[in-house]
């Protein structure tokens, strides 16, 4: 009961026996009017299938593992709104047969703080190739301005120490 994680006792048919008041918090739930629904009715529609065939393979061959290892799994609130989640499944043999027991862990801010970090990384490096891009264009732009000025002086300097001094800047500038 004073676990921070929602637990869910759930039966080999996919029935849920029991439940933490973190469980009923998390998914919007009045005290004990979860038990006896069906674990699937806590899964948005378009995964409950694939869920329900997960499960049964589970239960045949159950195991202490984390659930959907790689995928970024979805719960779904009584009010309809989904949430990101991370699932830890271990079997449990009761009297009454093998139950599952899920604990479920609501992983909205984790995410969110991942996402904003890619996001802030990802605009960090759009400014610094940016900037990248405008010192690139100007120190460009400056430098063909220099060749091109010390072109027109070269045509007004006699003397070859000066012009070769001037070939060397040349060079120097264009690599």
């Amino acid at each position: 009961d004073s676990s921070p994680d929602g637990i869910l006792l759930v039966d080999g048919e996919g029935v849920i026996r029991r439940v933490n008041p973190q469980a009923e918090r998390l998914f919007g739930y009045e005290p004990d009017s979860l038990v006896g629904r069906r674990v699937e009715e806590l899964i948005p529609a378009e995964f409950r299938s694939m869920h329900r065939d997960h499960r049964e393979r589970y239960v045949a061959h159950a195991a202490v593992r984390p659930m959907g290892i790689g995928m970024e799994l979805q719960a779904l609130r009584r009010d309809g709104v989904s949430f990101p989640v991370e699932v830890s499944l271990a079997p449990i043999e009761t009297v009454e047969g093998r139950w599952i027991m899920a604990t479920v862990r609501d992983v909205t801010l984790r995410k969110r703080l991942r996402d904003f970090g890619a996001g802030a990384l990802r605009a960090t490096e759009d400014e610094r190739a940016r900037i990248a891009r405008e010192l690139h264009d100007d120190t460009a732009q400056r430098l063909a301005t220099i060749l091109v000025r010390l072109r027109l002086l070269e045509r007004r300097i006699d003397d070859d120490d000066v012009l070769a001094r001037m070939d060397e800047i040349r060079d120097a500038i264009q690599d």
